[in-house]
C-alpha cells in the first residue's frame, strides 16, 4: 500500500506534505493492521482449496484473532519526486518472478526442476 505524502485541498489542488512522515512508523503499523483486518472481517470473501475451512465463521474469527496478535511492520520511505518514479518503484515488485526462466531446467511428469 502506498500512502501519498500530501493531500487535496477543498479546491482540488494538491498540497505537498511536510518532509516528516504523517505518523510515526509504529503508529502507522498498528493503524494499518486495525483498518486492514476490520475491512477483511467485513468483506464478502469466498474460500476454496486448502483455505475452504475459513468459510466457517468461527474458524475465520480464530484466524483473524491470530493476525491481531502478530506485530505488523510498515516500511516508510520519503515521498517520491514524480509519478514516473512511483511506477518504476512498483514495477520492480509487481513484475518480479519467483523463479526466472533461465533457472528452469525441466518440466517432466508434473515436476519442475530448477537451479
Amino acid at each position: 500500500m502506498i500512502v501519498p505524502g500530501g493531500g487535496l485541498s477543498k479546491e482540488g489542488r494538491w498540497i505537498v506534505g511536510s518532509k516528516k512522515f504523517f505518523l510515526p512508523v509504529k503508529v502507522m503499523a498498528k493503524k494499518f493492521q486495525g483498518k486492514f483486518l476490520c475491512y477483511l472481517r467485513n468483506a464478502e470473501l469466498r474460500f476454496g482449496g486448502t483455505q475452504k475451512y475459513l468459510a466457517d465463521e468461527a474458524r475465520f474469527e480464530q484466524f483473524l484473532s491470530g493476525l491481531y496478535q502478530k506485530d505488523w511492520y510498515v516500511y516508510c520511505k520519503p515521498p517520491f519526486k514524480t509519478n514516473q518514479s512511483v511506477l518504476q518503484y512498483l514495477g520492480r515488485y509487481t513484475h518480479r518472478v519467483a523463479i526466472s526462466n533461465h533457472r528452469l531446467v525441466e518440466l517432466k511428469n508434473g515436476e519442475v526442476t530448477f537451479k
